[in-house]
């Protein structure tokens, strides 16, 4: 009597199994109907000349996220004219410089920055290394060069250092300040940020 109940129950068990399985891949279906997030269909997007300029990638480098193993690196490959590693360790998407100075084609999206934060013809892009090349000494000027050697950038900004140095011999730009910045990718040289302008309160001034 007991066995003929236990192969009932079982049987039972089995045939409410089978059935729960049979209607498993209907009930599956149903429940992602359910919950499954509508499809709208978008408008196609229409992108200007300028505005495909904003989605341009540049080469940039990954380089050191300590500032003092940066500047290390910085004032050794100045010292030896390390055009290669300069490059890497220069800021390509957006370096600043006086206007119509350097032959590098000019920063064009700013979407970015507000407008006030900018001046037309002053952001250049560097998009290769012959461009590079080619305006390496108007950028790497002697005084710069001797600036590096005998002084030390201070802090200006969150993740951005100051120097600012004479440029003896020019009297179109009696001082220059250029800045070194974190762009997410470790620190760059980024170009000069004021030219003419003597920040006191960061440097001293021989």
């Amino acid at each position: 009597m007991r066995r003929t109940a236990l192969r009932s129950l079982i049987a039972a068990v089995a045939f409410a199994a089978g059935l729960a399985c049979a209607k498993l891949p209907a009930a599956s279906a149903a429940l992602g109907e359910f919950f499954a997030e509508p499809v709208v269909e978008a408008p196609a997007m229409h992108l200007s000349a300028e505005q495909w300029k904003c989605l341009e990638f540049y080469e940039e480098s990954h380089t050191p996220s300590d500032f003092k193993e940066f500047w290390a690196e910085f004032k050794s490959a100045l010292a030896r004219d390390d055009r290669a590693r300069l490059y890497e360790l220069t800021a390509h998407e957006s370096f600043a410089w006086e206007a119509e100075v350097l032959t590098l084609p000019h920063k064009t999206c700013w979407a970015d920055r507000p407008e006030w934060l900018w001046t037309p013809g002053t952001e250049y892009v560097i998009k290769n290394r012959a461009q590079f090349s080619r305006n390496y000494d108007r950028i790497f000027t002697r005084a710069l060069k001797g600036a590096s050697a005998a002084r030390e950038p201070l802090p200006n900004w969150p993740d951005s250092y100051i120097m600012t140095f004479s440029e003896s011999g020019d009297p179109d730009v009696p001082f220059r300040t250029v800045r070194f910045a974190d762009d997410g990718r470790g620190y760059k040289f980024t170009g000069a940020w004021d030219v003419g302008v003597r920040h006191w309160g960061a440097v001293r001034y021989d």
